[in-house]
């Protein structure tokens, strides 16, 4: 008597060979020497296999279920069989697209007053497709000098960043700076525009001199001059 060993199978290509966090991809293995029973392995904790099928010798369909906080990058795949495990053909998890609303925030101030926003909540909502994708918080440069900030500097999906507004130590005027919200796909900016007011005040509103020619000069007269915001330079 005599035994047919099975032959090792060998991988070529996977197709598509790649996926976004959160997705369920459908994808088709080619190779050869494939048989019943096949199974299929990812290396990557967050990718589960389902649905295996074994179309040919040359074919396998299967469905890579990828969590929401799957590890990113590039992970090899195997197909095994009783004849033994191919070489592997990399499977690359992308990170989720993230959407961010709104693009842009209006904070208005005048002095004696609080600070107001063009909406009761101040705050960023960040979603992405299937829930637990990461994301990162970075405030432009001109953010510090605007007195904005932003909380948290990072969290998950769904999120809210909360927004904040300080006049101290700004002078009345126009302020504008940009936060950027990074996670899968293109970092998505908002736009946050601080409008700081204040205004002078003198007294009295008018001064009248008097003067004859060959006479002393007039005597000087008080102008008093305040503001209503203690950063502004007389």
């Amino acid at each position: 008597s005599f035994t047919v060993g099975s032959v090792v199978p060998t991988l070529a290509s996977i197709s598509p060979s790649n996926g976004v966090q959160g997705a369920t991809v459908s994808v088709t293995l080619t190779g050869t020497n494939f048989t019943s029973g096949a199974t299929v392995n990812v290396a990557n904790g967050g990718i589960v296999v389902s649905g295996v099928t074994v179309v040919g010798t040359t074919q396998i369909t299967a469905s890579f279920v990828i969590a929401a906080n799957a590890a990113t990058g590039p992970a090899n795949a195997t197909v095994s069989t009783l004849g033994g495990t191919s070489g592997a053909v990399a499977f690359t998890v992308s990170p989720s697209a993230i959407s961010v609303s709104p693009l842009a925030l209006t904070f208005t101030y005048q002095p004696g007053a609080v600070v107001s926003s063009q909406s009761s909540l101040p705050t960023i909502s960040v979603t992405s497709a299937s829930p637990g994708a990461a994301f990162t918080v970075t405030l432009g440069s001109s953010c510090s000098g605007a007195g904005i900030s932003a909380t948290p500097v990072s969290g998950t999906t769904p999120g809210t960043i909360t927004v904040s507004a300080s006049p101290a130590a700004l002078n009345p005027g126009t302020y504008n700076c940009t936060i950027a919200v990074s996670g899968g796909g293109v970092p998505q900016s908002v736009s946050v525009t601080f409008m700081v007011g204040g205004s002078l005040r003198v007294s009295p509103p008018t001064l009248n001199f008097s003067y004859v020619t060959g006479d002393p000069a007039p005597a000087a007269q008080t102008l008093a001059v305040s503001t209503d915001n203690a950063n502004v330079t007389i």
